[in-house]
């Protein structure tokens, strides 16, 4: 009994520990991100600032559609199960929560890319950025990847690996995107980008091999999509708040337009990731809480909103301050 308490405390203290380095990780990505994005809204045309907003629209758009809640069921039901000990059937539900959306994200990347022409005169007002509009489909796939994966490093409270991710998947990518840019336009930048990410999923996957290799149990589909279906509601909400506007802004109204909107909307963008980094560590540990009960839930529930509101004040000035 003492052994079984000794070990609680001792994964309680590694998950503040990781939690602390992703915390400390993404200030850091976002206060780069804010000096970074500086220098290209003065550096790119009002046209290639467009694109990232059209990227940004793509491949939300397709991973609200992809997505099903599957991911956001498996964050709630995952870390339960795992704290039962039923590794087995935990491990089945992470891996169908991955497979089935990047599946079907390949379905919308084809769609993109066939109709790359007309998503280009829908956005841009001219066919003739179709190239760049099939690179992004390819970041579409990519980016879904990489974010189911890095769902998965919270089910497992990963979180320090996840930090190391977070920097790989920003910091060199941006670096080497402005590089590429120089001497490829705004194709090599959403390419390197793109890269960066890629090079996120393998170093992923290596941290994940131990649940991507291994044998798991059987989990039903028809009961995971059942059960995921009121979070596929708040995935379409979550889009709606995100990037509707920018969706709305990039159909009806010229690109330059659409640059403005999204040059002046990307702070408050910032503030919503950082936000993210926080909230990551948490929704698994209290999850894995039911099998306590109600009230070491609304325990937690009490510490994390104290935690959430001293962390979000002073990001909220620094956002507010340019």
């Amino acid at each position: 009994m003492r052994d079984k308490a000794m070990d609680t405390v001792n994964r309680s203290v590694k998950t503040m520990r990781d939690s602390t380095k992703l915390l400390t990780s993404q200030g850091a990505i976002t206060l780069f991100s804010i000096f970074f994005f500086v220098v290209i809204s003065r550096l790119l045309t009002k046209i290639e600032m467009s694109s990232l907003a059209v990227l940004g629209i793509i491949i939300g758009l397709s991973g609200m559609v992809t997505g099903l809640g599957l991911v956001t069921s498996c964050i709630r039901k995952a870390p339960e199960l795992l704290a039962r000990g039923e590794k087995a059937k935990a491990y089945a539900l992470m891996k169908l929560s991955v497979v089935v959306p990047v599946f079907l994200s390949l379905g919308a990347a084809a769609i993109v890319a066939l109709f790359s022409r007309q998503i280009s005169q829908l956005f841009f007002k001219t066919p003739d950025l179709s190239a760049l509009v099939k690179i992004m489909a390819v970041g579409l796939v990519v980016g879904k990847v990489w974010e189911n994966l890095c769902h998965m490093l919270s089910v497992v409270e990963r979180f320090g690996q996840l930090s190391i991710v977070n920097v790989v998947s920003n910091i060199p990518a941006r670096t080497l995107a402005l590089f590429l840019y120089f001497f490829f336009g705004m194709n090599g930048y959403i390419s390197a980008l793109i890269l960066g990410q890629g090079l996120a999923v393998l170093l992923m996957v290596y941290y994940l091999r131990d649940f991507i290799f291994s044998r798991s149990g059987q989990y039903s589909l028809k009961e995971l999509i059942s059960y995921s279906s009121p979070y596929y509601g708040g995935d379409l909400l979550r889009f709606s708040y995100r990037q509707a506007d920018q969706l709305i802004i990039g159909v009806f109204l010229m690109p330059e337009q659409l640059a403005t909107y999204f040059v002046a909307r990307r702070f408050f963008g910032y503030l919503v990731l950082y936000t993210d980094a926080l909230l990551r560590p948490i929704v698994p540990k209290i999850s894995g809480l039911k099998t306590k009960g109600i009230k070491a839930i609304e325990k937690a529930f009490h510490r994390t909103s104290r935690y959430l509101s001293f962390s979000l004040i002073p990001a909220s000035f620094l956002v507010a301050s340019p």
